[in-house]
């Protein structure tokens, strides 16, 4: 028994010679359970690869089904031994490992742990440290409990440790697996039965989890919904802000640019009034009524401003000279 890909196919084949299918991915190999008869120091050997409790296309529950009403049905044949495998690359005690440790617990029972061996394998693939570090972990903090009760913990390198392991099952009387108890001698049902009760209790907790996660979309869809009507609602405001910001700089600057226009004219004004009042012999150039340059050479020469042809002296009088003022803002 073990995890799904741990290596229970390939122990069958390497025991029995025979060709047992293998499997290299993460889909599960091994559907149903699969019994190979072979012979070892010439006893009669029937190995049982079971599948895991991680199946990629079963439930738990299937799968338990599966095992119990098999097991069930083998009443009359006693177990020699079971061996549940773990691989030491598994850095940690994931979720889906522990799970299948606790069903194998139920289905063996606590009175059957003399008759295990936990075997840890793959250990070519990984630095001798690191593999007996994790193997200790394993012992101390997961297994402890049924090393404890007369499980052996044994490595897996090569076929003998294969063999030693077996022909060490045929040393110990055979007996019946807890589920093989509950189900043929106190009749209970696969559900009824410690394994069944623990599948039980993991499926309706994953129904809860499942209604649990449900609510929390609904929330968060609800949530995001909201937000997002308050975003588009504050980005329309924010345009609102923005076009009246942009109208009133614009009529801030045509205030300003008024201001600055009638100021720079009265200047001019009040310059050409106060060089003519104290009659000065030298008059700058741009002191003329106008404030423009050419008037103001004009004036500086003749005294007075440009009189054209078909004007009258109130036609150049002081005017504004809206190019100069600009030109000056």
């Amino acid at each position: 028994m073990g995890m799904t890909g741990v290596g229970k196919s390939y122990l069958v084949q390497a025991l029995s010679g025979k060709n047992v299918r293998v499997g290299h991915d993460l889909s599960s190999c091994t559907q149903d359970i699969r019994a190979v008869e072979c012979a070892i120091s010439g006893n009669a050997i029937t190995l049982v690869d079971t599948p895991g409790f991680d199946d990629t296309s079963r439930s738990d529950t299937e799968i338990l089904e599966n095992i119990a009403t098999w097991l069930a049905k083998m009443h009359c044949h006693k177990v020699c031994g079971v061996i549940y495998m773990h691989s030491v690359l598994d850095d940690r005690m994931r979720g889906s490992s522990y799970k299948n440790l606790r069903m194998f617990e139920k289905i063996c029972g606590k009175e059957v742990l003399k008759n295990v061996v936990m075997l840890t394998n793959r250990w070519g693939h990984i630095d001798e440290k690191t593999a007996c570090d994790r193997e200790k972990e394993l012992a101390d903090k997961f297994l402890k409990m049924y090393l404890t009760a007369g499980c052996r913990m044994m490595r897996y390198r090569t076929k003998d440790d294969l063999l030693r392991i077996v022909e060490g099952f045929l040393n110990i009387s055979p007996t019946l697996l807890g589920i093989q108890k509950e189900m043929v001698d106190e009749r209970k049902s696969v559900s009824e039965t410690s394994a069944g009760a623990l599948a039980g209790a993991a499926v309706n907790m994953s129904a809860e989890l499942e209604q649990v996660r449900k609510k929390l979309d609904a929330t968060l869809k609800a949530d995001t919904e909201k937000y997002n009507k308050q975003r588009l609602e504050q980005q329309q405001a924010l345009k609102k802000v923005e076009a009246s910001y942009t109208q009133l700089k614009q009529a801030r600057q045509i205030v300003l640019y008024d201001s600055s226009r009638n100021l720079h004219v009265q200047i001019c004004h009040d310059r050409f009034l106060c060089y003519n009042s104290s009659r000065c012999s030298w008059v700058p150039i741009d002191v003329n009524p106008t404030g423009h340059w050419k008037d103001g050479i004009f004036y500086h020469k003749n005294g007075r401003l440009q009189h054209n042809k078909g004007q009258s002296w109130i036609e150049i009088q002081p005017k504004i000279n809206f190019n100069f003022v600009e030109a000056s803002i």
